[in-house]
C-alpha cells in the first residue's frame, strides 16, 4: 500500500529563509551593536571631548563648528595664503612644483585640535571627521572631477612609530574610498627617516636629502597630493617636483590645515 506524501508543509519542516529575512536580521545585529557601542564609548566631540546624543560623520559639537576658521575665501590659488593679509606681499610657491594648493581650514581652534586628536591621540575616529570636513570643500571636488589618481604625501619614519599609522596615507584612502578616485599605494618613500621638526632651516633640510624617491610607479598626468598640514610648503614642493619628473603635468595638493602665522613659516620665506 502506497501512501501519498503531502506537499503541504507541516510545522516541523524548515522554511528557506530568504533575503528579506536575512536583511531584517542583519539590521536588527547592526542596530545592538550600534547601541553597546554607545553604551561602552559614548559619543563625544573630536575636538573638545564634551558629550553627543548622536554618533555622526562629522563629529563636531556646536561651539567647534562655529569655532572652525573656514579657509575658503579670499585665498591664493597658488600657496593658500590669505590675499587680504599684509604677509601676503608675494607668492611663496613661486617656481614650485604644484599648481594649486587647497586647505580646508586654518591651524587653529577646531582645526589645530582635530589634528592634535589624529596625530598626539591617536584616534582615529577623528580622522574620519577630518576627512568629511575636507570633502565639504566645492573647489576640491570640482578638481577631483579631472584628477587621474591622489597620492599621499608620505610621513617620516619616526612620526610612524609615534602615531602608529601613516596619518596622511590614512587619510588618502578614506578620500578616495568617498570619491571614486584611483589612489596610488606604495613606491612613494621618503629618502631621510628623520623628523622634520629636528631640521629647521631649509639650507639644513636640502643637506639631508630630505626628499622623495618614486620606484616602481607609474604617475598619470593630473595627481593630487593629500597631507594633513600645510606649514611652509616646502614639502609638498619636493614631494610635487619628484612626481612631475616621473612623467606628471598637473599637481595639486589637497591639505586640512594651513598654517600661517609662525616663526618658522616667517624665517623660511624670507631665505
Amino acid at each position: 500500500m502506497r501512501t501519498r506524501i503531502s506537499s503541504v508543509p507541516s510545522h516541523c519542516s524548515k522554511t528557506p529563509k530568504g533575503p528579506n529575512h536575512t536583511s531584517r536580521a542583519q539590521s536588527v545585529l547592526t542596530r545592538i551593536g550600534r547601541e553597546l557601542l554607545y553604551f561602552v564609548s559614548p559619543a563625544s566631540c573630536h575636538a573638545c571631548d564634551c558629550r553627543l546624543e548622536h554618533r555622526t560623520q562629522i563629529q563636531l559639537c556646536y561651539r567647534c563648528t562655529l569655532a572652525l576658521e573656514d579657509h575658503w575665501y579670499p585665498q591664493c590659488s597658488r600657496c593658500a595664503l590669505p590675499d587680504t593679509s599684509s604677509t601676503h606681499s608675494h607668492c611663496i610657491n613661486e617656481g614650485d612644483g604644484f599648481d594649486m594648493l587647497l586647505s580646508r581650514c586654518l591651524d587653529q581652534t577646531t582645526g589645530a585640535s582635530l589634528l592634535r586628536a589624529v596625530k598626539d591621540r591617536q584616534n582615529i575616529e577623528a580622522l574620519s571627521t577630518v576627512a568629511e570636513l575636507m570633502l565639504q570643500d566645492t573647489r576640491a571636488l570640482e578638481a577631483l572631477r579631472t584628477t587621474d589618481a591622489i597620492i599621499a604625501v608620505p610621513s617620516s619614519y619616526p612620526n610612524r612609530v609615534k602615531r602608529g599609522c601613516d596619518v596622511p596615507a590614512k587619510l588618502a584612502t578614506y578620500l578616495a574610498r568617498k570619491t571614486g578616485t584611483p589612489i596610488l599605494r606604495d613606491g612613494f618613500q621618503r629618502r631621510s627617516w628623520r623628523s622634520q621638526r629636528t631640521i629647521r632651516t631649509r639650507g639644513s633640510r636640502q643637506q639631508h636629502k630630505l626628499g622623495f624617491t618614486l620606484s616602481g610607479l607609474k604617475v598619470p598626468k593630473t595627481v593630487a597630493l593629500i597631507d594633513d598640514l600645510a606649514v611652509t610648503t616646502s614639502t609638498l614642493s619636493q614631494a610635487a617636483h619628484v612626481l612631475r619628473d616621473a612623467g606628471a603635468q598637473h599637481i595639486w595638493c589637497w591639505t586640512f590645515g594651513r598654517r600661517v602665522h609662525t616663526k618658522t613659516t616667517e624665517a623660511l620665506t624670507k631665505e
